[in-house]
């Protein structure tokens, strides 16, 4: 599940990136209030992505997209859910795949429809 993230007011130093607080990633959002550091989840802000192409009750679904470091583990994952149903942890190397071939397929449907499909095997 998609964790909620700390709005930076201007006043939380570690909202704005200070690495050196606490051993966070620079990316880490959070403020740890009352957290143990052995229960430390760091979290990136949140991204949404409108799915207007899957609605629900006549409303698009929302994608969440968050990095997510959690005490012990040597890398950051990114959670995908939608709405509230969880869906994929992907590793940063799967996420950075994933991206690039989703860019790619966006490219390949802008382009123009050729004349001459390709054969499928």
């Amino acid at each position: 599940m998609i964790n909620s993230t700390v709005a930076d007011n201007g006043t939380n130093d570690h909202a704005r990136g200070d690495s050196t607080r606490d051993g966070c990633p620079p990316w880490c959002m959070d403020a740890h209030i009352d957290e143990h550091p052995d229960e430390r989840i760091h979290n990136a802000w949140v991204q949404a992505v409108d799915l207007h192409a899957i609605p629900l009750a006549g409303l698009p679904q929302r994608l969440w997209l968050d990095l997510v470091l959690c005490h012990g583990d040597h890398e950051p994952r990114v959670h995908l859910q939608i709405d509230d149903r969880s869906l994929v942890e992907l590793t940063i190397t799967e996420a950075r795949d994933t991206g690039l071939h989703l860019i790619g397929l966006a490219a390949l449907a802008d382009m123009e429809t050729p004349s001459i499909s390709p054969a499928r095997p």
